[in-house]
């Protein structure tokens, strides 16, 4: 189902905003000194690659990074309860930026 996303031609395309994220967000965590390597780097690396390759806007990084965050924690914690709410909530982090897409006409995944 999800294959044709990830076929040689679009990953090819996409490859050089992979790379200019990763100097970025390496370039920016070695000018602030010591450095999380999750915090700083994996975690800011993982939720900009996912949202330019999705096409999600940068205004969802942080929003982002904190449910990560948050969903690691209940995860951690094993509460079913907390999960389930993030499960929610990143429903509508999914639904908000379908319904912009809609608005706009644009059916692009």
């Amino acid at each position: 189902l999800i294959e044709r996303y990830f076929a040689t031609e679009r990953m090819d395309a996409f490859a050089p905003t992979c790379r200019a994220i990763t100097a970025d967000v390496v370039c920016a965590g070695l000018a602030s000194g010591e450095v999380d390597l999750m915090a700083e780097l994996a975690s800011r690396f993982a939720v900009r690659v996912q949202c330019a390759f999705l096409g999600w806007p940068p205004s969802m990084h942080e929003p982002l990074i904190l449910w990560t965050r948050n969903n690691h924690q209940a995860t951690l914690a094993q509460d079913r309860q907390a999960m389930s709410d993030l499960a929610r909530e990143f429903e509508h982090f999914v639904d908000d930026l379908l319904e912009v897409r809609e608005q706009a006409g644009t059916n692009k995944v």
